[in-house]
């Protein structure tokens, strides 16, 4: 959580003062798959529902949205990036691959994926923090070098 609320203090001296008035919220999107979703959860337990409620008991003005889809590939998010982080966002935290990991998807594709919506977000001066992703046991040591360097 601290590293989170490291980037929730870096977004505001990130992002432009033209984007980021000093008397608004820093708004931040969790983009990512079902981690991010809360697949399966009540939406109040859903992880950006939880960051929020951290942030706001640190008196952390913040809105928090959740851009997470059950299922989704560093590719399918590469495809919406630009639609699912409205203008405004001075930080995104970046959760996709595990999907990728899960199907067996080349480390490549994945990486390059994640390296255009990176450059992307980039673009716009959007902070990011990129969530960790770790392959599964069962994709074999060559996968899981592979995959894992990614992170």
């Amino acid at each position: 959580m601290a590293s989170l609320l490291a980037l929730v203090a870096l977004s505001g001296a990130l992002a432009p003062a033209s984007v980021r008035a000093a008397d608004r919220p820093v708004k931040i999107v969790v983009f990512g798959d079902s981690l991010s979703a809360g697949f399966g959860l009540p939406a109040n337990a859903a992880f950006p529902a939880r960051l929020a409620a951290a942030l706001r008991d640190k008196n952390i003005a913040a809105e928090i949205a959740n851009a997470g889809v059950s299922g989704d590939t560093a590719s399918g998010g590469m495809g919406r990036v630009d639609w699912s982080v409205p203008d405004g966002t001075d930080a995104v935290i970046l959760e996709l691959g595990a999907n990728d990991a899960l199907r067996g998807i080349d480390p490549k594709v994945t990486k390059a994926a994640l390296d255009v919506t990176l450059r992307k977000l980039g673009e716009r001066r959007i902070a990011v923090l990129l969530a960790g992703m770790v392959a599964p046991p069962n994709m074999g040591a060559d996968y899981a070098q592979a995959f894992n360097a990614i992170f």
